[in-house]
């Protein structure tokens, strides 16, 4: 009982984030807090999270973590099929591991995300979808493990999107020209 206490105060304590805000909590201070509440192994798992699959890392297939990295390989691999099917490349669908599952909501969200022209909204669609799949997938969940890492995953991309943010558009304008340079020194060499 005294560990649902614990992830009960610590998830309460929690600010409410929002992907177009930035948060006001960093991930490195999110995981020096839930460190103090958390067994090593419950850390480990949470510490995991990431907005890139793991292949790596397997997670249990009906926890947060195991449904979020099944979804997310399906989203990717349908991103992979219309970027593909744009270019009539079908050589690196082929080459896709057979064992990705279809997922109609990864799916509609990239059908969705590739019907906008702007790079910056195709992303801003998928993170969007990225978000809503961390929330549906914690419905039923109140004080446990899978609400801390589906915070995490929300709290990474609140980090994303506040690292691009109006405030900063010429620094990263600065870095991808700076990257572009770089990318045409070499291809010259």
């Amino acid at each position: 009982m005294a560990y649902f206490s614990q992830l009960y105060s610590l998830i309460s304590s929690l600010p409410a984030l929002k992907m177009t805000e930035d948060p006001s909590i960093s991930s490195q201070e999110f995981l020096d807090n839930a460190s103090t509440f958390m067994t090593d192994g419950e850390l480990a798992v949470l510490s995991a999270v990431s907005l890139l699959p793991q292949e790596d890392k397997v997670f249990p297939e009906n926890s947060f973590s195991g449904k979020y990295q099944a979804w997310e390989k399906a989203l990717r691999h349908s991103i992979l099929r219309l970027r593909t099917a744009k270019r009539k490349d079908l050589s690196s669908v082929s080459s896709v591991n057979r064992e990705t599952v279809f997922d109609c909501d990864a799916d509609a969200a990239a059908v969705r995300a590739y019907s906008a022209a702007d790079p910056l909204e195709r992303e801003r669609i998928l993170d969007a979808a990225r978000w809503e799949k961390a929330s549906e997938l914690i419905l039923l969940h109140q004080f446990d493990l899978d609400v801390l890492c589906a915070y995490y995953l929300q709290l990474q991309l609140a980090e994303k999107w506040a690292r691009r943010a109006a405030g900063n558009a010429a620094v990263n304008l600065d870095k991808a020209a700076d990257l572009s340079k770089k990318s045409q020194t070499i291809t010259k060499d």
